[in-house]
């Protein structure tokens, strides 16, 4: 089993293909004040799963504030009975909320079975709101 991609990003669309597109990836938020208020966006893996490997597997989303402490944690459950190709490639997102957070660093990671596969950092810091990303407005 492989990640391929970990990632934060505003939004997903999936072909009929099958195949993603990651619309406006990003690690970082800047806002003028606090509470920042944050989100829809979605944190998405692909994971690669070769012909050897059974796949009947349990993944974790978490995120956790830079001292550790788990904010959430969302399951994702795979099972794939039938593998006509060599490998498959199997795409997973979960889909955060808008909520308020404070300024600071925020840790997002897959896991399974405890261990963390991948990670990735969000930081949210005060200054001029970006120009390069705005979440809409709900």
């Amino acid at each position: 089993m492989q990640i391929e991609i970990f990632c934060l990003c505003q939004n997903v669309r999936i072909n009929a293909l099958q195949q993603p597109t990651l619309i406006n990836i990003f690690d970082s938020f800047t806002a003028s004040q606090e509470p920042v208020w944050i989100g829809p966006f979605h944190v998405v893996a692909s994971i690669r799963f070769f012909h050897a490997e059974k796949i009947n597997a349990h993944f974790d989303f978490v995120v956790k504030e830079h001292e550790g402490k788990e904010l959430v944690r969302s399951t994702e459950i795979i099972s794939i009975i039938e593998r006509p190709q060599p490998t498959t490639t199997y795409f997973l997102q979960s889909v955060m909320a808008r909520n308020p957070v404070k300024f600071g660093r925020y840790n997002f990671s897959i896991e399974q079975d405890g261990k963390s596969l991948a990670s990735t950092v969000l930081f949210v810091q005060q200054g001029n709101i970006s120009p390069r990303f705005r979440f809409p407005v709900l």
